[in-house]
């Protein structure tokens, strides 16, 4: 069976979310839990990034955002890739933020950009650049919380690998690793 381009854009998206849910809640977030310890920023962190219902759809909505992204590059001729990435990043942003803020935005608008530049990167460089994205996206969320210096790099190390990081890289993965042994135990 041949998928669309949606229904793999969509398979692409669970695929995504399962992956990156299991690596954040089952050891990005417990080795937060461990590693945090004064109090206050500890109920910060659970109140921020535990399983909740709105964390996993937001999960969901990020990991849609990336296949679209690529797909749209795809599509576009360079003259037009940034329009279309400006109009992603914006749609995400109000598909995404319940209050639109700057921080927000930019969060989501280097997310975007994030998916665009891993997409065009090769080999063993699109790891590197997925965790470089994922470090600046954590960055932004992370920056004007209330945890001290080194909780603030200790969040933002674990979300750009074990949260942002998969999200942005796992296209690839997913499809030269999930689709490619589906489709060859078919045909």
């Amino acid at each position: 069976m041949r998928l669309t381009q949606t229904q793999r854009l969509l398979a692409t998206a669970v695929v995504l979310l399962a992956g990156t849910a299991v690596l954040w809640w089952l050891v990005g977030y417990p080795i937060g839990k461990g590693i945090i310890d004064s109090p206050a920023s500890l109920s910060a962190f659970r109140r921020g990034y535990a399983f909740q219902e709105a964390a996993l759809l937001r999960l969901f909505a990020l990991a849609l955002v990336v296949p679209t992204t690529i797909a749209v590059l795809a599509a576009y001729s360079p003259q037009l890739r940034w329009p279309a990435l400006a109009a992603i990043a914006i749609v995400a942003v109000l598909f995404l933020e319940d209050k639109v803020t700057a921080i927000g935005s930019l969060g989501v608008a280097l997310f975007v950009l994030g998916a665009a530049a891993v997409s065009e990167s090769e080999g063993k460089l699109r790891p590197v650049v997925a965790l470089i994205a994922g470090f600046l996206v954590s960055f932004v969320h992370v920056a004007d919380s209330s945890y001290s210096t080194g909780e603030t790099l200790v969040v933002m190390a674990l979300r750009a690998v074990f949260y942002f990081g998969p999200l942005l890289a796992g296209p690839y993965y997913v499809e030269t690793y999930v689709f490619k042994a589906v489709k060859g135990r078919a045909g």
